[in-house]
């Protein structure tokens, strides 16, 4: 009967590595990170020496997390880089995954949010491939922070539900705060139900609660007082498909005016229903604060909300490196 092989021991430098990479976990948790990152390049000299390629993807991602502290931008972007470049030649989709949403995280914080969707959208792929949600989750709420940012809220509105959607359904806590009042999302607004805005600009309805579906419609009614109780401003839009209604064309004025919304300077009241033929399937109503500005206008991008948290302790989180 042939023997039953035993596990070989791993090799001292082998052990010394992953010692030094432990350490440096440890230290970055107690917040010493001028000695996590001697520690962790320790272990990535080591690594590098065994050609450990799974070692060295590990402890470059966690290396740029450190340099981040150290306020070294462009390290950390080059040793997530590293990290992804050797995670794509083992094929580590895992590891891969992990680092792009680091990178994302750390371009978002730059301001360079086309990059940080660009691969926050890689990154979300590689989790629904390996079929983890918890993942998808965190990488769906990113991507709503970032399109949120760059000043797409209609874009953000999707992930951000589809985010709400998939966290409830792993009984999460919510870990970024989505605004779930039905209402309107303008462009270039971060925050549903209030814009600065000008004749022409965009808008579109949503509810976190009946999302668009075949043959529905929203009828929306401007209520709010001063308005011409004979001719009040209302709008008609479909609302059958994606996350949001059609789009509505804004304009100002006291009574309802062809294809066009109109608001009021200041603080208005609206009533809204949803309506698959003539049976209302939901209704309700809601408030939007307007500030009126001249054209020529275009959306402003506003300064970034919620941020992505760093965390560096290597556990999947929504908002953090991981």
């Amino acid at each position: 009967m042939a023997e039953i092989a035993q596990a070989q021991p791993a090799p001292p430098r082998k052990i010394a590595a992953d010692q030094f990479y432990e350490q440096g976990r440890q230290q970055y948790q107690v917040k010493q990170f001028a000695a996590a990152l001697d520690s962790v390049q320790a272990a990535l000299a080591i690594y590098r020496e065994l050609n450990d390629r799974p070692g060295m993807a590990q402890v470059l991602n966690f290396l740029g997390n450190v340099l981040i502290q150290q306020k070294d931008s462009v390290r950390a972007i080059a040793a997530y880089q590293q990290s992804l470049q050797i995670a794509k030649e083992i094929r580590d989709r895992r590891s891969e995954g992990n680092t792009l949403n680091n990178l994302g995280a750390i371009y978002y914080r730059q301001g360079n949010y086309a990059r940080a969707i660009e691969v926050m959208e890689q990154d979300l792929a590689i989790a629904r491939e390996l079929k983890n949600r918890q993942s998808e989750r965190e990488a769906l709420t990113n991507l709503g922070m970032a399109y949120r940012a760059s000043g797409y809220p209609a874009k953000a509105v999707a992930y951000e539900l589809q985010s709400v959607a998939l966290a409830r359904a792993l009984n999460e806590q919510l870990l970024v705060t989505v605004p779930m009042q039905a209402g309107l999302e303008f462009a270039g607004s971060q925050t549903r139900n209030v814009g600065t805005v000008a004749e022409g600009f965009r808008a579109w309805f949503v509810s976190p609660t009946l999302p668009p579906a075949p043959n529905l419609r929203v009828i929306i009614r401007n209520v709010t007082a001063g308005m011409n109780p004979k001719s009040l401003p209302y709008t008609d839009r479909t609302y059958n498909k994606g996350w949001i209604s059609e789009e509505l064309t804004l304009d100002f004025g006291t009574q309802h005016n062809g294809d066009v919304f109109v608001l009021a300077d200041g603080k208005n009241r609206f009533t809204y229903e949803i309506k698959q033929g003539d049976r209302v399937l939901e209704s309700g109503e809601f408030n939007a604060t307007i500030t009126r500005r001249s054209p020529p206008a275009l959306p402003e991008i506003p300064p970034p909300g919620p941020q992505p948290l760093l965390d560096g302790d290597g556990r999947d989180r929504a908002g953090s490196f991981r």
